[in-house]
């Protein structure tokens, strides 16, 4: 490992391979970073190998960094790891000044997304603000997932609620799990990544038909992305161009439409710096099940 597996370059100091890890599948659908990957590969003339980490919102903290290690050139995670990831990477690491807008009604062509809390729709009349959710079952994706975790306690503090809001609290283990236990009734509410809804409102009708948005909390600095420094200066600079030329490239902007996705926009570290802030506000609160009399 190391310096071995620094990307192959040809005679011109061209980049012949990108190794690429997501750590948002599979609420962020696998085909999307295949379609991702695809893009790349054809705009960028190089091969593109991609790996999922689906335990984590970012590079899990019990082994070695992939950046540091250079086992990684692009990683895509949470905005809760992006700092850590950084100082974990010690240099090898920085972040892409880029980042993408998808489609929502309070986007208003930013790169944000929000926390959607969501409802069977069959409960409508029952929940008709998220405050008759209160001594109600409650999912979540994770305790690291800004959107289904660390926004709802947020959102409790600042309405003078507790932890023990809910009277049972479970992790289901992904975006896609709690909505799954919305559309089979386990849980009553449950807050989402918004687009990881959006994604599966286009792939799947149940999805569609059954889950109604109850409120949207946020905005929330979109998933970051993060390369490795060992990648050439231009070469990084031309990825973030690729991904910039999405929009005007009428063919692949078609087909990123079918996941939700807009464009992509310049952004800095000082765009996560809110979510960084709010995280610091909720230090030491956990969600927690109560049990009512």
């Amino acid at each position: 490992m190391g310096d071995d597996l620094i990307p192959d370059m040809n005679s011109s100091g061209k980049t012949d391979s990108l190794r690429l890890i997501t750590y948002q599948a599979p609420s962020i659908p696998v085909e999307f970073y295949t379609l991702l990957g695809q893009y790349l590969e054809s705009k960028l003339k190089c091969h593109v190998y991609m790996m999922v980490e689906s335990r984590s919102e970012g590079p899990l903290t019990d082994r070695p960094d992939p950046f540091t290690q250079n086992e990684a050139d692009i990683g895509i995670l949470s905005s809760s790891s992006l700092k850590d990831t950084l100082e974990k990477a010690k240099g090898h690491a920085v972040l892409l000044p880029v980042a993408p807008v998808y489609a929502h009604h309070g986007s208003n062509g930013r790169p944000v997304y929000f926390s959607d809390v969501i409802i069977h729709k069959d409960n409508r009349e029952k929940y008709k603000e998220f405050r008759l959710l209160h001594g109600a079952k409650w999912a979540f994706s994770s305790v690291s997932s800004v959107s289904s975790y660390l926004r709802p306690l947020f959102e409790l503090k600042r309405m003078g609620q507790n932890a023990n809001f809910f009277t049972k609290v479970v992790e289901s283990g992904s975006h896609n799990n709690s909505i799954s236990m919305i559309l089979n009734k386990t849980v009553d509410g449950a807050a989402v990544d918004s687009v990881a809804l959006s994604m599966q409102k286009t792939m799947r009708a149940d999805v569609k038909d059954n889950i109604f948005v109850l409120t949207s909390w946020g905005p929330i600095a979109v998933h970051p992305i993060v390369v490795n420094t060992r990648l050439p200066k231009d070469f990084r600079e031309k990825l973030s161009q690729c991904l910039l030329d999405i929009q005007r490239d009428n063919e692949w902007n078609s087909r990123f439409h079918k996941f939700s996705l807009i464009k992509f926009v310049p952004v800095s570290e000082t765009d996560y710096l809110e979510d960084e802030q709010m995280i610091k506000k909720i230090s030491g609160m956990r969600l927690e099940g109560a049990v009512y009399y």
